[in-house]
Formats: structure tokens, C-alpha cells, sequence
């Protein structure tokens, strides 16, 4: 019997992910590990589990401790070769950058007084 499993489709949005079903919302960083692997992370900002839900367990991970974990609510980390890594990391950078802009945009009125600090 074949496998009719159509495979599923994820939409990276800027704070969050979906899969049409579930939703979690997410935090992007890109490229942040020490042995330089280029990798796409997505930390889970809520405990509802719907990162693990979306991606799977074989992908996710949980180092929470309880419920009341402010520092760790579980990650999804996409590697290079991954088949959801090339857009993930378009609309990481992509996010990233709009970030950044609105950050510099903010704070533009204060010249380069921040600077001489």
C-alpha cells in the first residue's frame, strides 16, 4: 500500500508559525552556535507545545524543567539540508532585518549621541 501522507506545508510568519492546523508562536535567531554550523532556530514562546506539534518530536526539543521555565520553553533548530531550512532562514533574515530597521528608525533622533556614550 503506498503512503497518500500529503507532506506537510509550513508558513513562517513574523511571530509565528503555522501548519493550517496549529499555530505557536516563535522567535527566530540565525546562525547562533559556537561550532559555526549554519542553522535556523525557532524558540517557542508559549508552553502550548504547538512547535512540537508542527514540526515533530524528531526536531523539536524540550529542556523545560516545569511549567514556570522562563528561560527555556522549547526550540526547533533547522540545519542546513533540512527541507524547511531555505525559507525558514529567507524569512529569519528577513524579519531579522525589518527588526533592525525599525529599531535604527526608533532611535534615529538621537544621532550619534548614542554613539559618543
Amino acid at each position: 500500500m503506498a503512503n497518500t501522507a500529503k507532506t506537510k506545508t509550513v508558513k513562517f510568519n513574523q511571530y509565528f508559525v503555522t501548519d493550517g492546523v496549529n499555530k505557536a508562536r516563535v522567535s527566530y535567531n540565525v546562525d547562533n552556535r559556537t561550532d559555526g554550523r549554519p542553522v535556523v532556530t525557532l524558540y517557542a514562546r508559549d508552553y502550548i507545545n504547538g512547535l512540537c506539534r508542527i514540526f515533530g518530536e524528531d526536531v523539536y526539543e524540550d529542556n523545560t524543567d516545569s511549567m514556570v521555565d522562563h528561560f527555556e520553553k522549547g526550540t526547533v533548530r533547522l540545519f542546513a539540508g533540512h527541507p524547511l531550512y531555505t525559507i525558514a532562514r529567507e524569512r529569519a533574515l528577513h524579519f531579522t532585518a525589518k527588526a533592525a530597521a525599525k529599531w535604527d528608525a526608533k532611535f534615529a533622533r538621537f544621532g550619534d549621541e548614542l554613539h559618543s556614550r
